[in-house]
C-alpha cells in the first residue's frame, strides 16, 4: 500500500483508538450509578489501563522495531476492541477491569507501531505526518465524549463502545 493510503488509514486508526478513552472516561459515573462501583474503583480502572499501555509500550512495541509492526497494529487493535466490547458489556468491576487492561495493553502495542511505520512510510514528510498523529489523536479523545453523548443515552451505555469497537475492527 502506497504512503498516501496508509498513513491517513493509520492517522485515522489512532484518533478511533483516542475516542475509546475519551468514551470511557464519560461514562464513569454511570459505572457508579448504575452499577454501584466506588469512586476508589473507577480510578483503579483509569489507572489499569494507563499502566497496562505503558507496560506493553516498554515489553512489547519495541518488536515494532525487529519487523513486527504490522501485527503489533493489527493485534492490538483487536485486543483494545475486545476491551471495548467488555467496557460495553461490563456490569461489575472485575469484568470492567479486565476489559480496561485488555484496551490499555492493546493501545500500547498497537500506537506505537503506528508511529514507526507512519515514520517509515513517508520519511520526506515525516514532521507533518506524525503532527497529524498527535492532532488526530487529540480529536479522537475529544470526540469521545460526543460519542458518549449523542448515543449512551438513547442506546445505551454499551452503544459507544460498540461504535468504537466496530471502527476499530
Amino acid at each position: 500500500m502506497t504512503p498516501r493510503r496508509i498513513i491517513p488509514i493509520l492517522q485515522t486508526s489512532v484518533g478511533v483508538s483516542a475516542m475509546g478513552y475519551g468514551v470511557m472516561f464519560t461514562v464513569l459515573d454511570d459505572f457508579r450509578d448504575k452499577y454501584g462501583i466506588s469512586e476508589t474503583k473507577l480510578g483503579l480502572l483509569v489507572a489499569a489501563g494507563f499502566f497496562m499501555s505503558f507496560l506493553s509500550q516498554i515489553l512489547i512495541a519495541p518488536l515494532a522495531d525487529h519487523g513486527y509492526a504490522r501485527r503489533l497494529v493489527t493485534f492490538g487493535f483487536l485486543i483494545e476492541a475486545i476491551g471495548a466490547l467488555g467496557m460495553g458489556f461490563g456490569k461489575s468491576f472485575s469484568v470492567l477491569l479486565v476489559a480496561r487492561i485488555l484496551m490499555g495493553f492493546g493501545a500500547g502495542m498497537a500506537l506505537p507501531a503506528i508511529r514507526r511505520i507512519v515514520i517509515l512510510s513517508d520519511r520526506d514528510n515525516m514532521g507533518r505526518n506524525l503532527g497529524r498523529v498527535l492532532s488526530v489523536d487529540v480529536g479522537g479523545f475529544a470526540m469521545g465524549p460526543v460519542l458518549s453523548a449523542l448515543t449512551a443515552d438513547t442506546l445505551g451505555l454499551a452503544a459507544p463502545f460498540l461504535i468504537v469497537a466496530g471502527l476499530m475492527l
